[in-house]
């Protein structure tokens, strides 16, 4: 079975950050998360806080590692075949897919092994940015 765990895009403080606990909210229709507690590791010590809704980007672990042995999370940007693609989750198919300037792709068993983190699209945005450009694609 997967681990299910997340980080977090902290909006306010601009970093990621990782997600201790969800609090769940509800209303007549639905449930819903109202707020996070992170923590994050600053000169040995935890610091931990709350952040309510809006104030962050949920990011889930997709249940993989790249070829080093580091988590791959939804958002992250991964070095593929000489490409940068962007980790996405594709509600339609309920699964994590890889993401480029003109192609969405499932990840697959043999492209797990090729796979290296490289940043994500919060912190480093434009070396996907500037990947896409090499190859002829116009920034939007």
């Amino acid at each position: 079975m997967r681990e299910t765990k997340f980080r977090a895009w902290d909006k306010g403080n601009k970093r990621i950050v990782e997600v201790e606990d969800i609090s769940w909210a509800y209303d007549s229709k639905s449930r819903f998360i109202s707020a996070i507690k992170v923590y994050e590791d600053v000169e040995d010590f935890c610091e931990m806080y709350t952040l309510n809704i809006g104030d962050f980007e949920l990011l889930q672990f997709t249940g993989l590692k790249d070829r080093k042995g580091n988590e791959i999370y939804e958002g992250d940007i991964l070095e593929y075949a000489g490409r940068n693609v962007e980790v996405i989750f594709e509600k339609a198919t309920a699964s994590f897919r890889v993401k480029t300037s003109y192609l969405i792709s499932q990840i697959s068993k043999m492209m797990k092994a090729q796979l290296k983190v490289i940043g994500n699209i919060y912190e480093n945005r434009n070396s996907l940015d500037a990947n896409h450009n090499k190859r002829g694609v116009k920034k939007k």
